[in-house]
């Protein structure tokens, strides 16, 4: 399947999250954007191919590495002796996750040990490895990366004042969200060269329009700058039984994942989605965020979930990229 590479910029803050906002704009928010503008854009046409022949990552920051961009991934919480945010790093790059899932895929075993000179030292079994930090991120000690003196993203908060027109007086609130420091890179995966025009024509309207909430204060928006460049090798592995590294979200229940063995970035949808003239609840789920290495018997498949609504349906989608890395 092909993989096509987007590089966007924020020009402004972004608020994400179901509960409370989060720094990572997750795929099921972006695959539920890109449906939404499709059945808006497209009347008369299918949203069949978005559904289910369209896999969408995460909106990750990216770093330049050797002319091409490299995704930076969220730590997954392996086992360890210390805690990686206090030792100095909580992102991980795509080639060190990698390596990672094929070591556990290896060894069944992994534990971080020890850091000492930006060098991270790891157990497997009765032999070790050692990766390297750079500007909180994890990565192989042999990579040459170009990390923003700024960080990758950076917390936002701003006071606003609402000035009511009949009495004049003043009321202040705040709003919050994240800002990103870097470029960011969203991944899709088709095998049909027009669902990845179709839906890269969505995302620059969405970036128009604004992704995520408080878009009425400007947050959201975004540019989209044409194709990154990125190393596509390592998308020849398919997802199937065994360990897996995602990209994007995950149920954690269908196909059922082996949580005693898997390392999850957990994230929790509830709340109200929706326009405001028909909002709706969101069902309570736990699924898996990108940079969860998820270990499962059967290879993982498309997940679509409908949502009751008053008016219009809605769909929750977990169809992410998927990295195998079995043996």
């Amino acid at each position: 399947m092909r993989v096509k590479a987007l590089q966007i910029e924020f020009t402004s803050p972004y608020h994400v999250g179901w509960r409370k906002a989060e720094s990572i704009i997750d795929g099921i928010t972006l695959h539920r954007t890109l449906i939404a503008l499709h059945n808006l854009v497209h009347r008369q046409s299918p949203v069949d191919p978005i559904l289910n022949e369209l896999r969408v990552s995460a909106v990750l920051p990216a770093v330049k590495k050797e002319g091409y961009y490299e995704p930076v991934l969220p730590l997954p919480p392996l086992p360890s002796r210390i805690r990686p945010k206090k030792a100095g790093f909580e992102w991980v790059t795509l080639s060190a996750a990698i390596s990672l899932v094929e070591d556990l895929t290896k060894h069944r075993r992994l534990l971080i040990t020890s850091v000492k000179d930006n060098k991270v030292t790891m157990k497997l079994n009765s032999t070790t490895r050692e990766l390297c930090i750079g500007g909180k991120i994890l990565k192989l000690c042999e990579e040459n990366i170009e990390v923003p003196q700024s960080g990758l993203i950076e917390r936002f908060e701003a006071v606003l004042n609402r000035i009511d027109r009949l009495t004049n007086s003043a009321d202040l609130f705040k709003i919050s969200g994240y800002r990103a420091k870097s470029s960011m890179i969203v991944m899709l995966q088709s095998n049909d060269d027009n669902v990845l025009r179709t839906a890269e024509e969505l995302l620059k309207l969405s970036g128009d329009i604004g992704l995520g909430g408080l878009k009425s204060r400007g947050l959201g928006k975004f540019v989209t700058k044409g194709e990154a460049k990125i190393n596509t090798k390592y998308f020849e592995k398919e997802a199937c039984a065994g360990y897996n590294l995602l990209l994007g979200s995950y149920v954690l229940e269908d196909p059922p994942v082996d949580l005693m063995n898997s390392f999850v970035n957990t994230r929790l949808l509830a709340g109200y989605s929706g326009p405001p003239q028909d909002p709706h609840i969101l069902p309570y789920l736990s699924y898996a965020g990108a940079g969860s290495i998820i270990y499962v018997k059967t290879p993982p498949r498309p997940v679509i979930r409908p949502v009751k609504t008053s008016n219009i349906g809605s769909l929750l989608v977990f169809n992410p990229l998927i990295i195998g890395c079995c043996a």
